[in-house]
Parts: structure tokens; C-alpha cells; sequence
């Protein structure tokens, strides 16, 4: 991955002290470069730690993390389900949701080609607001982040988790309605 050649304008103890929210994980999809805010990511983890499974939910595999089983799922560059993991998808990223509601909303994970944490202080990321006509039902999409020439779209956990779960539950109608023609 291109990282950035940018010049520390930081002390080392400016480093230490900088916010959750001054970093972001970018998460890449082949194209699709999704920016998410890093205290909403719990871990990033290699592809070959996942137990890979084929359903009808479009889970892909599944992680164990101390006693929690936690469904893996698999996005396309036009935020479509995948029920394969393409080869060159190398990691996938752990969800963090607010604790109020880890008890009603299940932690997923979702793979990637790579990923990379972004200081914006060490980074240029420009943030620009949604434009109306991209603000869709379900859509995980908040901000258009302008990152190296590209655009990146800024989600939350929180959205990413109900817009999984939106097209987990249309993937499973469609296989099933296939199935029955």
C-alpha cells in the first residue's frame, strides 16, 4: 500500500497524547476505500485466522475472539455481498460498537484487500459533506473524505453493522427465491 510521505510536525509526546478521533482505519475493496474511525474498529486480523464457511447470509467465515464467534462478512467495490472471498482480500476488520449495544446488535467483521491507520494530523484528509443525492436508506455512507487523489467515504461502525445486516437479510430472500424456480 502507497503510505504517504508526510514530515512529523509532532513531538513524540504530542504523538501519545493525540485522540481516538484524530485516527481512522481505511479500509480498501478492491476501489472502494471505506475510512472508518479507528475506536470503531476493534482489531484488523489476517484472512487465514477465519474459519471459512458457505451460507446463505452471505457470512463467509467466522473468528473466534476469546469466547465470542464472530460472523465474517464480505463486501464488493459496490457494497454488494460477496458469499466468496475474493484472493486478493488479505484481512478483515473487527467491528466495535458502543457497549449499549453489544448485547442487541452482533459484532461482525468485515474483509478487505488491506487496510491502514491514518493520523489526520499526519495526513491530508479532506472532509466534505454527503451530497443529498448519495444519502440513500440503509446506506453506511456519513461524509466523502478526499484522500490521495480518491475518495474515500467515511462510515461508522454502528451503520456499517445495520446496512450488513440489511443485505445479509436480502441475500438470504434472493438464494431462497432462486431456489425455489
Amino acid at each position: 500500500m502507497h503510505t504517504p510521505q508526510t514530515t512529523s510536525f509532532l513531538s513524540l509526546n504530542q504523538r501519545v497524547r493525540l485522540s481516538a478521533a484524530d485516527r481512522y482505519v481505511l479500509v480498501i475493496v478492491g476501489e472502494l476505500y471505506l475510512l472508518i474511525p479507528q475506536e470503531e474498529v476493534a482489531s484488523v486480523e489476517v484472512i487465514h485466522d477465519l474459519h471459512l464457511v458457505q451460507s446463505n447470509d452471505g457470512v463467509v467465515g467466522w473468528f473466534t475472539q476469546g469466547e465470542q464467534e464472530i460472523p465474517v462478512l464480505c463486501l464488493s467495490e459496490n457494497l454488494q455481498l460477496q458469499t466468496e472471498i475474493p484472493q486478493t482480500h488479505g484481512y478483515f476488520i473487527v467491528l466495535s460498537l458502543p457497549e449499549a449495544m453489544r448485547a442487541e446488535i452482533p459484532t461482525v467483521g468485515l474483509t478487505c484487500h488491506e487496510s491502514d491507520i491514518l493520523n489526520i494530523h499526519q495526513t491530508n484528509l479532506d472532509f466534505q459533506p454527503l451530497p443529498p443525492i448519495m444519502k440513500l436508506a440503509n446506506a453506511p455512507i456519513s461524509q466523502l473524505v478526499l484522500y490521495e487523489e480518491r475518495i474515500a467515504l467515511m462510515c461508522h461502525s454502528i451503520d456499517i453493522v445495520n446496512f450488513l445486516q440489511v443485505q445479509s437479510e436480502h441475500l438470504e430472500h434472493q438464494l431462497l427465491t432462486a431456489s425455489e424456480e
